[in-house]
């Protein structure tokens, strides 16, 4: 699982670079246009934190019915 969110970091930074970079460079892209693509950058990363987020609240709500199913059978 943690593989998966290094990767989605990697591939979300290297295209949001991608998309700077080309948009500086071939279309002049202004200050404001870097600063939303920015600002969606930040909306995206806080977007895969809290998947992350989930997936392990999830996974700690698995161990806890486990553990209360022990309960109720001893």
């Amino acid at each position: 699982m943690f593989t998966k969110i290094k990767i989605s970091y990697l591939v979300s930074g290297i295209s949001f670079l991608a998309i700077a970079y080309i948009g500086g460079r071939y279309l002049l892209w202004r200050q404001e246009a870097f600063a939303f693509l920015l600002v969606t950058y930040l909306i995206v990363v806080i977007g895969i934190r809290l998947d992350e987020m989930s997936g392990r609240l999830n996974e700690i709500q698995a161990l806890l019915t486990q553990l209360q199913e022990r309960r109720t059978r001893q």
